[in-house]
This record gives structure tokens, sequence and C-alpha cells, in this order.
């Protein structure tokens, strides 16, 4: 019974505070260009990943999504670099990928090309990648490929706005070592069967 009314208490408190504290000024750093691709800028959403502020928007209204997430660089660079607008942009970036779609197959939701892990085909610039984890998954964009790497450029990720993955490679299969990238999407124009 004590625990009950403490925890009430808590929550009482917790409640008043909500209400007469002022709104949290976010820190500086929120909005700045951290960094970019092909003259497309990336933006810090500051140290909390889940934060957002607002939505980001193409001045006809086409929404990019909220800020400074990383569906939002994702979808503001395939408009702004590659004229793409996805029929459907709505979701997490974990919805990004389908599993309902097979490997190197038409992903008409987003208007782009599936590759599944593992894949017959190689990643390459300017495809997203997508990593399934919860809640919400992550994009992020390939920017060149060697060997057996694979570079890349993303929005909100604190300090680490590149990044280098690892392939696998087994008979003509291709996979990632990293095992929360379940596939990646390709701008159809940019692809040969």
């Amino acid at each position: 019974m004590r625990n009950i009314l403490l925890c009430l208490i808590l929550l009482v408190l917790i409640g008043i505070a909500w209400w007469v504290l002022p709104t949290p000024i976010p820190p500086k750093e929120v909005g700045k260009v951290v960094d970019s691709w092909q003259q497309v800028p990336i933006y810090s959403n500051g140290p909390h990943v889940h934060d957002t502020h607002g939505k980001s928007t193409a001045k006809d209204g086409y929404v990019y999504g909220w800020k400074y997430q990383c569906v939002e660089w994702i979808k503001r660079f395939y408009d702004q670099r590659l004229q793409h607008r996805m029929p459907d942009g709505s979701g997490n970036a974990q919805d990004f990928w389908s599993e309902t779609i097979s490997d190197g197959q038409f992903n008409a939701k987003r208007g782009l090309i599936q590759f599944n892990v593992p894949s017959q085909w190689l990643p390459q610039r300017n495809d997203i990648l997508v990593f399934r984890f919860k809640p919400y998954g992550h994009v992020a964009l390939v920017t060149d490929v060697s060997k057996n790497r694979v570079f890349i450029r993303q929005q909100n990720v604190p300090g680490a706005t590149r990044d280098t993955l690892y392939l696998q490679f087994h008979q003509n299969y291709v996979r990632f070592t990293d095992p929360r990238i379940v596939g990646w999407l390709r701008h159809p124009r940019n692809h040969v069967f």
C-alpha cells in the first residue's frame, strides 16, 4: 500500500511539473548542417534520436517527414537529386522494406526496386539501405561500394553521419555483416537487369 501511495504522489508531481515548467528549448545543434551528399544537406537532430521538430516539406507541400529524422533526409535527397517521390511515403524507416516482395522486384509502395538480404545483386551508389530494429528502424544512403565495403551517409545518428559497412559473399549471393540490414531500395533508372 505504501508503494502505491508513493507512486501516486510521484505521478502527481510529474504532472504538475509538466504543466508548470517551460517547454525545453532544443539544443543549439538541432537543425545545423553537419554533412551533405550531392549538395543535399544532412542536419543534426541533436542528442535525442526520437525527438522531432515539426514537418519537413517541399515548397509544393510534398512531405519529406519529421525534422530531422533519417527518413526525412532520404526522401528529401530522392526528391531533390533523383526527382523521385514515393507513391506512399508514410511509415517509419523499417517500413520502407517489405517481406512480401522478392529480391530484385518492384516495390510499388515506394516506387523503387527492392533487394533483400541475401541478394544476387550488389548495392550501388544512391541505394537506400533499410535497417530493421525496434521501434522504428533506420534508413541510410549508399555513397560508394568497394570490394567488400559499403560506405553510407545518414541523418539522425549523433556524431556518425558517415559509416562503413561490410559485405560477405557466399556462392552467388551477398549479405551484410550487420544483421539489422534487411535489404535496400534502388531507383529503377539506376538498375540494369
